[in-house]
């Protein structure tokens, strides 16, 4: 289940996931969103490079995912998940998003000043979803409050300027190029090139998850999304989301799990998920 967050998180929060006990592999898609997630009960099992095998419980921060990875939930799998603004993830946890590329750790490790004992006990005697997101919410208002001045002296790159020059960007916003790139990778946890790449990838997959079933549109998409054609766009997808882009106009999956149902969405949810490129600033 997908929930929009209240209006005074929406500069900090895209939208809350919970997953209650839906067990078996599943694609978890590349994105450049980091995520606060609770994991409640069960847990996820990754097999990284080098047959490194990690089980993840608890409550955890995860910072950008530059290419898809493929997880295997247990039985009673449940957590509740934050995605966030890059731009604001940062600040408001007190962390380096550069270090958090493509992991998931422990937020005591990271952040132990955020006391997530608290926050986890509450999750854990949530009644409902809706419950446990109003959790959750009720938590991160009361970290932003605590954040603000912090948050007001972050960086963020104006969504309209992802695509300028970066010396005409580093001009703008009173930097070196080399200050607007150190920057940026801190806030991001990516390089200004690598935003401008999963900024095109997250604006064709919105067109796609909001078209599901349609065929023939493949050239359109790439072209509104800024890529040089069809196949720029098919080998970035290849490379970011581990398949081609046509494998999400299918309007079902195959076999008995379908590992992209993190790709499903129903109406209400699309709007959550399929969000312009904007807010990757």
């Amino acid at each position: 289940m997908l929930c929009a967050p209240a209006p005074s998180l929406r500069a900090l929060v895209r939208y809350y996931h919970v997953e209650s006990g839906t067990p078996g592999q599943v694609m978890i898609p590349a994105s450049p969103y980091p995520m606060l997630t609770f994991m409640l009960s069960g847990g996820s099992v990754v097999h990284g490079p080098g047959a490194v095998t990690t089980l993840y419980t608890g409550p955890l921060l995860s910072g950008p995912q530059s290419t898809a990875i493929a997880a295997h939930w247990l039985p009673g799998t449940r957590f509740v998940s934050a995605i966030c603004a890059p731009a604001s993830f940062g600040t408001l946890f007190g962390v380096d998003l550069a270090e958090l590329r493509d992991r998931s750790v422990p937020i005591d490790m990271v952040a132990p000043h955020l006391h997530s004992a608290t926050l986890a006990h509450m999750l854990h005697g949530a009644v409902s979803p809706r419950a446990a997101v109003a959790c959750m919410e009720g938590w991160l208002l009361n970290l932003a409050r605590q954040r603000e001045m912090r948050l007001l002296g972050g960086f963020a790159l104006p969504g309209a300027m992802l695509f300028a020059p970066a010396s005409e960007i580093a001009r703008q916003v009173g930097l070196s190029v080399r200050q607007l790139e150190r920057k940026h990778r801190t806030a991001y946890g990516l390089t200004l090139g690598e935003n401008r790449r999963m900024a095109r990838y997250v604006t064709a997959l919105g067109m796609l998850i909001r078209q599901p079933g349609q065929r023939g549109i493949l050239t359109g998409v790439a072209n509104l999304a800024g890529y040089h054609d069809q196949a720029h766009m098919i080998h970035d997808f290849r490379q970011i989301l581990g398949i081609a882009p046509g494998a999400l106009l299918s309007d079902t999956g195959s076999g008995e799990v379908d590992v992209l149902r993190l790709l499903r969405y129903d109406a209400g949810e699309t709007s959550l998920v399929a969000a312009p490129a904007d807010m990757l600033t």
